[in-house]
């Protein structure tokens, strides 16, 4: 069934011999127009010839019959001469676009094309051609009107009804002319304005008035040279329209950018009748446009290249460096400290740290060197420098290194406080690994190499890849998900380590998590807690530990009201917005005294944010839980903790009671931390006690809480709990 422009959608006909290609474009025009597809020459012109469709998005290059003959035996068949024709093709020559036009399209299209302006210049041409239409048939009807008048001149009163007829006509066709709202101009065949419509003076802020009679070169910007403007005639004359885009300038100075289409209006004779330009104002669209295009390949925040730009110098770099057989560099690398910035004077301070560094960091490029923000603080330096050996390029990128490390330390003393000191950790990758490296693969490395110096130390370290690393890093996923899986399946346990007064009377215990692989057995804390820290597995793990003792300590609660239970928490874990309502939570449910409950963390926990730390830890101590410093003695500012924390215990680390009746100075440090403990009137617990000796010394000097090996190894709590069960009868 033949389709008309009546049609409440216009029916467009995409004709790609790789739908893929146009795939996108389809799915975008579909809300607004009836698509078709064809994929070859033949199965388009037999659907043309089926559906007529409104127009055609047709590719020129395709096996067997390319666009450009399509289009030839469109042309030559009167049926379907008039169906508007759009080339959408990768062939940008211009030679190329000359002959599309010159065979009869309306419009050419280059790709990569933006799905935007597609739609822009669709919407130009099918409104165009409906004008053209609507001002043939007017002028169609008016003369025919007239001549048939003529020959009826002695019928008056048939003669004022027609000629009324045709007035409203007129009428109807000057209210479609006003209405449309891309802007019209129609010139005489010597290039005059005779006619403008209000979108043109909307746009242009001339009135008709101003603008009849005049050339249209009065709304010229001067941004096109007048080779420009010759070309746009030759194609008018040789194909009767032109498409394109055109900076003009309105009536207060003003540029803008419009999508203009001219078209020759030709009479019965063929005799140039005017020529008619509908244009659409596209300043907006494009300036949008640009910004998408640069948000595309560029950090909204530093504005420097993302990864994705990052990706395409390092193909272009990567394909140079093979071709010369030479070697090249990728650095990436990131701050240390930042977090701790970030979280203690928030993220705005954080973006104008990131933003100003990026300039500092741009002004230190060699000539055609890259700098990219690949997320967060991490960005990534590419070398463009070709050399003969990997030797010399890894000295060049030691060399950038040391200098992007110098660039740190210093813009680090211009941030508002000197509390925090930023460090770089850098990686390093020479490429290529191989003559078949993929791009990822280089970023892969480096970004490997990044995560090892990042973890090396405080200050900073340089780290270049080695196959190992690689290795190492394929390990630790599998390790993780090992325990990913052993966490989700049930196989942790919580074991229990008497701590006893000097007595040997039973005080508490602190609760230790084991890994129980079905397998394997038990693994040692060692070898998963690490691994568990270098993720979020050790949230998870706190928490469940959290639930287990509160769980045990429930039934406790009568039977041993003094009796406590200690649970080590870790950093992540009490950074986490809802660690004082989990925990409470956890008391709750299980009915526990929250005086038996003992929370033991790290001097590194208050480190990562003091002030919100002191406020869980209040909250929590309000309600009656207890909190231990653990590893007392090996951190840096422990004296400000216990002044301005609600502690109840230290523990002393058990590094210092292995060797204090050895060493004077761990003697010494031992009695010290007893000594102050008393001051501040806290608890104490000696971990790591393993001869009488060690506990003989500790009675005589301070009598501390024990813990060790020799009065319990850890043990299954349902063992331990069995153990201090009152003896009946």
């Amino acid at each position: 069934m033949n389709r008309t422009l009546s049609t409440a959608r216009p029916l467009l006909l995409m004709v790609d011999d790789v739908p893929s290609n146009i795939h996108v474009l389809a799915q975008s025009l579909q809300a607004d127009f009836d698509i078709m597809i064809a994929t070859d020459g033949p199965s388009a012109l037999a659907l043309i010839h089926k559906e007529r469709p409104d127009l055609i998005l047709l590719d020129v290059m395709m096996p067997g019959m390319d666009g450009y003959e399509v289009c030839k035996q469109l042309q030559r068949d009167s049926a379907t001469s008039h169906i508007p024709i759009i080339f959408v093709t990768a062939k940008s020559e211009v030679t190329a676009e000359e002959y599309g036009f010159k065979l009869g399209a309306v419009d050419y299209i280059t790709k990569p094309f933006t799905v935007s302006l597609v739609r822009a210049r669709v919407n130009t041409h099918l409104k165009l051609k409906s004008l053209i239409r609507q001002l043939e048939e007017a002028n169609q009807r008016l003369h025919y009107k007239l001549c048939l008048l003529e020959k009826q001149h002695t019928q008056m009163l048939n003669y004022s009804t027609e000629l009324e007829e045709v007035r409203e006509r007129q009428k109807l066709f000057s209210q479609v002319f006003e209405s449309t709202n891309d802007g019209v101009m129609i010139t005489d065949p010597k290039g005059n304005i005779i006619a403008v419509n209000g979108a043109f003076t909307r746009f242009s802020g001339y009135s008709e008035e101003e603008v009849l009679g005049q050339p249209p070169r009065i709304l010229r910007s001067e941004r096109h040279d007048e080779c420009f403007y010759r070309e746009m005639w030759q194609s008018i004359k040789s194909t009767g329209h032109w498409t394109g885009e055109v900076w003009n300038k309105n009536k207060s100075g003003e540029l803008y950018l419009e999508l203009l289409t001219i078209s020759a209006v030709h009479d019965e004779n063929e005799t140039i009748k005017c020529y008619i330009g509908v244009f659409s104002d596209i300043t907006q669209l494009r300036e949008v446009q640009q910004r998408m295009d640069f948000l595309t390949w560029h950090d909204p925040l530093t504005s420097l290249p993302n990864r994705l730009l990052l990706t395409d110098r390092l193909s272009q770099l990567l394909g140079n460096t093979c071709r010369q057989e030479g070697f090249g560099a990728l650095l990436v690398f990131g701050l240390q400290g930042f977090s701790n910035l970030c979280v203690t004077r928030g993220s705005a301070l954080g973006d104008k740290v990131l933003a100003d560094l990026s300039q500092v960091l741009i002004g230190s490029l060699a000539d055609g060197d890259s700098l990219a923000r690949l997320e967060g603080d991490q960005f990534a330096m590419l070398l463009s420098q070709v050399h003969e050996r990997s030797e010399q390029a890894s000295d060049a990128a030691h060399q950038h290194a040391d200098g992007i490390r110098a660039l740190v330390a210093q813009f680090s003393g211009t941030i508002e406080s000197d509390l925090f000191q930023l460090r770089a950790a850098v990686g390093a990758a020479i490429y290529p690994d191989s003559s078949e490296e993929a791009v990822s693969s280089v970023i892969s490395r480096a970004e490997t190499a990044y995560f090892r110096a990042k973890n090396t130390g405080s200050d900073g370290a340089v780290v270049f890849f080695e196959t190992h690393m690689g290795e190492r890093i394929e390990q630790r996923l599998t390790d993780e998900h090992r325990l990913r899986l052993g966490i989700q399946q049930g196989q942790l346990r919580v074991y229990l380590q008497s701590q006893v007064y000097s007595d040997g009377q039973v005080h508490g215990a602190e609760a230790l998590v084991r890994w129980e692989h079905p397998e394997e057995g038990l693994i040692s804390p060692a070898a998963f807690i690490p691994l568990a820290e270098g993720s979020d597995l050790i949230v998870q793990i706190d928490r469940w530990m959290i639930d287990q003792v509160t769980a045990l300590l429930g039934p406790l609660r009568k039977s041993h009201p003094k009796l406590k239970l200690s649970v080590n928490v870790s950093s992540r874990c009490f950074q986490c917005d809802d660690f004082v309502g989990y925990t409470e939570q956890c008391l709750q449910r299980y009915n526990v005294a929250p005086s038996q409950l003992v929370i033991e963390v790290t001097e590194s926990t208050m480190l990562d944010n003091i002030d919100r730390v002191v406020g869980k830890m209040i909250a929590l101590a309000d309600s009656g839980v207890s909190f231990s410093i653990d590893d007392f003695g090996t951190g840096y500012s422990s004296l400000y903790y216990l002044k301005s924390l609600p502690l109840t215990e230290l523990k002393i680390d058990q590094s210092f009671i292995r060797d204090m009746l050895n060493d004077p100075n761990d003697a010494e440090l031992v009695n010290v931390i007893m000594q102050i403990a008393s001051r501040f009137k806290l608890s104490v617990v000696a971990e790591g006690v393993e001869t009488k000796e060690q506990a003989d010394y500790l009675r005589e000097n301070g009598q501390p809480l024990m813990q060790g090996y020799l009065f319990s190894i850890p043990e299954p709590a349902a063992q331990w709990l069995k153990r201090i069960e009152p003896r009946k009868g």
